[in-house]
């Protein structure tokens, strides 16, 4: 029994390291995984979520279906990873969102993705045009990928946006407002802001339902209580689906942070903010519906990710290692 709890606390420790990886854009949680030797192990827990479990756990063979899956490690990494975004999230978030900090952020994830591409270097066996070639293709896709197309997936198209004028409400949260990147200092007002999250705001008071806010498009003074029953958020995004899929995919692979992908793809403010919301409105009281339904959107490609992916890096691990 002691072992057990031994090694449950040395993976939750091991969560905790690669969860601080992976919310940090430029480092790995790959690498981390690989550093501190439970990566291995991580591909096999991952690759036993096959075909042949999930027809057990549809079948409602759950006695089978957890011996056929490896849960308590990943329950145990899990753990770690989770609790190290919630407690990380806001300390990232408030770093984005200020003008000075923003900066010197940047320049570290510069540096770490300078030293995990020296690390993966290192694992070589051999260097030949083959190897020169990928890198070459690697970095031009990455490139590619950077530029502002998909940025604006960020915001999705089809939601109305809003400016906030800055009310009294707003100054316990002054100095946070003043450092956000949508916030207008000279009007004084919150630009481009989603319908969807028009009842966040009202639901931590920085709204009510009797403010008025400017509608983006057509400069009209709108109620926000005509909006709040009117926000059309999906219950499923499926953009942010395949962003949950791309980032964990990425997770896997030890030198290409998924946090780094969601910034090419414009999505880790979106996100990283909407965890932040949901775990800020939970310790004031609410539930911040709309922040949920973006997180579970990014736990649901993940999932589908981590089951379809991990076969694949198994796969290329064994066969095309460099």
């Amino acid at each position: 029994m002691r072992e057990k709890v031994v090694r449950f606390a040395k993976l939750f420790g091991a969560g905790l390291l690669v969860g601080a990886a992976d919310i940090v854009p430029g480092i790995s949680g790959g690498t981390v995984a690989f550093i501190i030797g439970i990566y291995e192990e991580l591909l096999q827990a991952l690759a036993s979520f096959n075909a042949k479990a999930f027809s057990l756990l549809l079948s409602f063979q759950l006695k089978a279906f957890f011996n056929a899956v490896r849960w308590q490690f990943l329950l145990a990494v899990i753990l770690g990873v989770s609790s190290s975004f919630v407690v990380l999230a806001s300390c990232f978030t408030y770093l984005l969102n200020h003008e000075l900090y923003r900066t010197y952020l940047y320049a570290m994830f510069m540096g770490l993705v300078i030293g995990s591409t020296i690390f993966c270097i290192k694992q070589l066996s051999e260097y030949t045009y083959a190897i020169f070639f990928s890198f070459i293709l690697g970095a031009g896709i990455a490139f590619f990928l950077s530029g502002s197309t998909l940025s604006s997936f960020a915001v999705r198209k089809s939601e109305p946006l809003f400016d906030v004028p800055y009310e009294k409400v707003f100054i316990q949260d002054k100095i946070r407002l003043e450092h956000t990147q949508n916030y207008d200092q000279k009007n004084q007002r919150l630009v481009n802001v989603p319908q969807s999250a028009l009842s966040g705001m009202v639901a931590k008071k920085y709204l009510t339902k009797e403010s008025l806010v400017l509608s983006h498009e057509t400069n009209q003074e709108i109620v926000v209580g005509e909006l709040l029953y009117h926000a059309d958020t999906p219950v499923v995004d499926f953009w942010v689906v395949i962003c949950g899929m791309l980032a964990i995919s990425a997770m896997l692979l030890p030198g290409i942070s998924g946090s780094y992908l969601l910034t090419i793809l414009g999505m880790y403010g979106y996100i990283l903010g909407a965890l932040v919301d949901l775990v800020s409105g939970l310790k004031l009281g609410f539930f911040d519906s709309a922040a949920f339904r973006i997180i579970a959107s990014m736990l649901v490609g993940i999932v589908i990710g981590a089951s379809l992916f991990s076969h694949v890096v198994r796969y290329l691990l064994r066969t095309y290692r460099d």
